[in-house]
């Protein structure tokens, strides 16, 4: 192996340390010291920033210091040189006098000095080397900063202003932070919409609640601009009260101002009214010239000795007998008759079906009775609920279970829990028919008819042929009033139909509604004929045999029976 001896005549020391030198030459190791000016403060501070080691940060100066030794090849003719420059690989000091040297080619190849060959030696500084291996290498290096700078940017563009893409990057940073940094945020349309939305809920009718705040609001305005408005209905009555006092009962005036409305209608409406003296007279010879010597057409009556038998009436079918008859007609009810009446027959109808589908210890006997309960003209609950229903002997307690069963089927809601029954309230109730209560004609009147809701005039109905106005005049007052109604002229009538014996016109027709009376009356007078041939003909009275059916369930309601029918 070729070798370079090198005489080691004297140590240099690279360090400025007196402490250093006066080891070395109380050894008796001369020495020259020669510091390598290195800046090892910022050396230090740069390594720590790597989170080096105090070894690795020792090694590292140490190397810094000495530098790394190149060669070159001083022989005048270069070419002979097995290199000519190169660096110093490995040095090794195998006796006391010489340094063997080891070199590196361009290839690196470890090569050894050629002999008989001069070498000239140079000191390169470690931080030159690393330097121009990377400018990062410390901050030292020539172009550190900027080496630095485009790392941290390449890194995160957000490292600096001046950055390229740091506009992009910080709108994308702000944007995540607040939607609402700027109009480019993606979701800025949205966001901006809850934020106002939620400031005020009537920014934008896209506004969650917007709806209810936007009713309040105009509800605070005006209390009727929509019926959902808190004190709609006080302030609408406040309102149609103070267009028209006759609007609603509660309307202050309202006595005064619907009786002078009722008056300007119709004169007939009360005797209060200023011109009821003229038009009851006009009324009454408009039906018969005879009323009063003031009627136009009136003569002076003839006395005649025989008109003819009170029991017949007139040759020329005039009235069978004098009397007032009433017709009634009401919309509370499917059957237009009273809810008392109408639920008192339906409850016998139902407690039939229940006998005939095998309740076999009811018998066929019975009677009910409802009293209910109303609220501004309206049937709001039955009040209480009488029931007598003939039974076989032994059995009055089973009545009770089918009893209230019909009565609830038929009833519906109108029964609650206040609801007050009285079922067979005398105990036993076998005996009934004609056995317990013999007789019909004149008995029945007031079940046969509206249950007391509306008068009555007094005069029975069955046994009673249709000549006799207390049978045929009561149904055509039912049959005008029940078609008032059903045309929705009215929401219920009453009609007063009277008769005087032999004569054939009514003596007076008195309408009460809460329709237009006098309209109603008017109609009636021009296209009904209330003589009692008139009414006999429109409902083929003679020859009608259904008659003993009215003994159960009344002679009106929903049965099929021509002064039922709906139709003028």
């Amino acid at each position: 192996m070729k070798y370079l001896k090198i005489m080691i005549n004297k140590i240099i020391l690279a360090s400025k340390s007196g402490v250093r030198k006066k080891i070395l030459e109380d050894n008796g190791i001369a020495c020259r010291v020669e510091p390598s000016n290195i800046d090892e403060d910022s050396f230090k501070k740069s390594l720590l920033k790597q989170n080096a080691t105090p070894t690795i940060i020792s090694k590292n100066l140490a190397e810094l210091k000495a530098g790394t030794w190149r060669f070159t090849c001083t022989q005048t003719t270069v070419e002979n040189c097995t290199d000519n420059n190169g660096v110093i690989s490995d040095a090794s000091n195998p006796s006391t006098n010489y340094i063997f040297l080891y070199t590196k080619d361009a290839d690196g190849n470890v090569l050894t000095p050629d002999s008989s060959y001069w070498y000239k030696f140079t000191k390169q500084s470690y931080l030159t080397t690393q330097c121009n291996i990377s400018s990062l290498y410390s901050p030292m290096c020539e172009g550190y900063a900027t080496a630095y700078y485009n790392q941290q940017c390449s890194a995160n563009a957000l490292y600096d202003s001046g950055c390229s893409g740091y506009a992009a990057a910080y709108l994308s940073q702000q944007c995540e932070s607040n939607q609402l940094y700027s109009t480019s945020c993606s979701g800025y349309a949205a966001a901006y919409l809850s934020q106002q939305c939620s400031a005020n809920t009537l920014y934008n009718s896209a506004c969650p609640g917007y709806d209810a705040a936007y009713l309040t609001q105009q509800c605070g305005l005006d209390t009727l601009y929509n019926s959902a408005c808190e004190g709609y209905d006080a302030a609408y009555l406040t309102q149609q009260c103070g267009l028209d006092a006759t609007y609603d009962e509660t309307c202050t005036g309202y006595a005064d101002a619907n009786f002078e409305k009722q008056c300007g209608l119709d004169d007939l409406y009360s005797p209060g009214c200023a011109g009821y003296d003229q038009a009851f007279l006009t009324q009454q010879c408009s039906y018969n010239t005879q009323y009063d010597p003031q009627c136009n057409g009136y003569v002076e009556p003839v006395i005649e000795n025989d008109i003819g038998d009170i029991g017949l009436g007139t040759d020329d079918f005039g009235a069978g007998d004098q009397g007032i008859m009433f017709g009634y007609a009401t919309n509370e009810t499917e059957s237009f008759l009273p809810s008392p009446i109408h639920y008192s027959h339906e409850i016998l109808k139902k407690l039939k079906e229940y006998r005939q589908e095998g309740y076999d210890f009811l018998l066929p006997d019975a009677k009910s009775q409802v009293s209910i309960q109303y609220v501004g003209g309206k049937p709001v609950r039955a009040d209480q609920v009488v029931v007598s229903h003939q039974h076989k002997e032994g059995f009055v307690h089973s009545c009770v279970a089918p009893v209230k069963d019909a009565v609830r089927e038929t009833m519906g809601d109108l029964i609650d829990n206040d609801t007050v029954w009285h079922i067979n309230p005398t105990g036993n109730f076998c005996i009934g028919g004609p056995d317990g209560d013999t007789g019909l004609t004149g008995r029945k009147i007031i079940v046969d008819t509206y249950g007391g809701y509306a008068p009555h005039g007094g005069g029975a109905f069955s046994g009673k042929d249709p000549t006799k106005v207390d049978r045929s005049a009561a149904y055509m007052a039912r049959w005008l009033a029940k078609n008032v109604v059903a045309d929705n002229m009215a929401d219920w009538c009453q009609i007063q139909l009277s008769y005087a014996i032999g004569v054939k016109e009514p003596t007076s027709i008195y309408i009460d509604s809460n329709g237009h009376n006098r309209t109603i009356q008017k109609y009636i007078e021009e296209n009904i004929d209330l003589t009692p041939k008139g009414i006999i003909d429109r409902f083929d009275l003679f020859k009608f045999y259904g008659y003993s059916e009215n003994c159960t369930y009344g002679h009106f309601g929903d049965r099929d029976v021509p002064w039922e029918k709906i139709g003028w």
